[in-house]
């Protein structure tokens, strides 16, 4: 089994083409256990902006939450194999070579994301492995 951690960028993606608009978006860290069967992910907001986006978000009222904090994003899983009937294959993937069946949960990451702060890693890494058992029946 591979544990990696990942930095992925804040960015500004706006475009006045809807097509194109991607919006603002904080840094995030994901956590990946990669394994022979598949791979399990966490992944998390961190709540770090671009500094040319910071003003817009702090002053913006519309948001029902607060931007700047930490926020769980994703637990979640990418199987070689479909997990259920119609699922949509990535055709390009990190972690699974030849693409991916991709599924996963905001409001599990919710709750790590609190056992994240309290516990460390080594929380994440448990759960991780949990969901690589239920997903792919061992760590292998």
């Amino acid at each position: 089994m591979k544990r990696q951690i990942e930095f992925v960028p804040a960015f500004d993606k706006r475009d006045p083409d809807p097509t194109k608009n991607y919006g603002i978006g904080s840094m995030q860290l994901r956590f990946v256990l990669i394994g022979k069967l598949g791979a399990t992910q966490f992944v998390m907001s961190t709540g770090m902006y671009l500094k040319k986006n910071r003003e817009t978000l702090f002053v913006n009222a519309a948001y029902h939450f607060n931007p700047f904090e930490p926020m769980g994003a994703d637990v979640g899983y990418h199987s070689p194999e479909p997990m259920y009937d119609g699922q949509t294959k990535f055709e390009e993937c990190d972690y699974v070579k030849g693409g991916c069946y991709y599924d996963g949960s905001s409001t599990a990451a919710t709750r790590l994301l609190e056992s994240f702060l309290e516990g460390g890693e080594d929380v994440v890494w448990e759960k991780l492995e949990k969901v690589y058992i239920e997903r792919f029946g061992e760590l292998k």
